[in-house]
């Protein structure tokens, strides 16, 4: 991960491999490759002393994936911001993907120092996946993870762009409910993110997407009338989305504020469904080095519990992000 401190000794060079990817005569072989990372969590939210499988994936820009290559998974932590009220994180504590950073204005950036979870290389199907134990004491919080894929020379003397995931928020939960008791309920939160974490401003290539992210709900008990809302961001319009269940509408079609409503009716305990969204728009020229762009907004549930009358809403999920490399050289200069 080059677009911020990265706490790993794989921070940077280049590495020797032969890929899984197009033939030595193919065309591509006569410029640099462009690859894409994502990154998937088995469950988000976790509660404490659970588990989440996160898997980081890479592909080729034009399509097919990318096996035996270098991968880390990377958690955000804070870098250097002093904590100035009780609760604050401390310097080296797990932080979100927004952390210290106000979108769009120019002085004050993210400050996260990026910490290796895990690394190794890709399997065939282009993944590499490790598991996170949410400790004791986690509860409450939201930790930003990144999926980072280093330069690599390929076998030729070709060169493989390195490539980062989007960042997504692993949201951990101290008890397992939906709204804050204990009674069954609905957790929302976005578990996969596809696309250029790391892209560069118009009218370079790949600076208007697209991105796509999935929005998971789960039952944690029977629960009626299970409506979602949520949102992209208000640069990049929604372009495509898709459920494995109930039906989507745009509630509010503008692209400054594309609002999303899920209609799912009634889920059984255990129950998950799944919504992919895909975002596409070009990022500013003007857009700086380092600059934090979310692509997703807050997303919640709402829904009927047996025995009640009054609707009860989940809390909110985590958000999805990336960081504008303003001179596509794959190392946004942050602070």
């Amino acid at each position: 991960m080059s677009n911020k401190t990265w706490v790993s000794s794989k921070a940077a060079g280049c590495l020797l491999l032969a890929l899984d990817g197009p033939a030595q005569g193919d065309p591509l072989l006569t410029s640099n490759f462009p690859t894409h990372a994502g990154i998937d969590f088995s469950m988000n939210p976790v509660f404490e002393e659970g588990s989440s499988t996160i898997t980081g994936t890479l592909a080729y820009s034009v399509g097919g994936t990318v096996a035996s290559a270098e991968m880390s998974i990377l958690k955000a932590t804070n870098g250097d911001v002093l904590p100035l009220n009780p609760g604050d994180p401390g310097i080296g504590d797990p932080v979100p993907c927004g952390f210290g950073g106000d979108p769009g204005h120019t002085g004050n950036l993210p400050r996260i120092a990026w910490v290796e979870v895990a690394s190794g290389t890709t399997n065939a199907s282009g993944g590499f996946s490790t598991v996170f134990n949410a400790s004791a004491g986690l509860g409450g919080n939201r930790i930003g993870f990144v999926a980072a894929h280093p330069n690599q020379i390929v076998i030729g003397g070709n060169f493989l762009r390195e490539s980062d995931s989007a960042c997504i928020d692993l949201v951990i939960d101290s008890v397992p409910t939906g709204a804050g008791s204990l009674s069954p309920g609905a957790t929302v939160a976005v578990t996969r993110a596809e696309g250029d974490g790391t892209p560069p401003p118009a009218p370079n290539s790949g600076s208007s997407g697209p991105w796509s992210f999935r929005v998971t709900v789960k039952a944690l008990g029977p629960i009626s009338d299970v409506t979602v809302h949520g949102g992209a961001n208000g640069w990049a319009g929604v372009t495509g989305k898709k459920a494995d269940a109930g039906t989507v509408k745009m509630k509010k079609a503008s692209n400054n504020d594309p609002i999303l409503l899920w209609s799912l009716g009634d889920m059984a305990r255990g129950q998950v469904a799944n919504l992919d969204v895909t975002v596409s728009g070009p990022i500013p020229v003007s857009a700086y080095d380092c600059e934090l762009r979310f692509l997703s907004g807050a997303w919640s549930a709402s829904y009927n519990r047996p025995m009640e009358t009054a609707r009860t809403k989940s809390e909110y999920g985590g958000r999805v992000s990336i960081t504008v490399d303003a001179d596509d050289d794959g190392n946004p200069k942050c602070p």
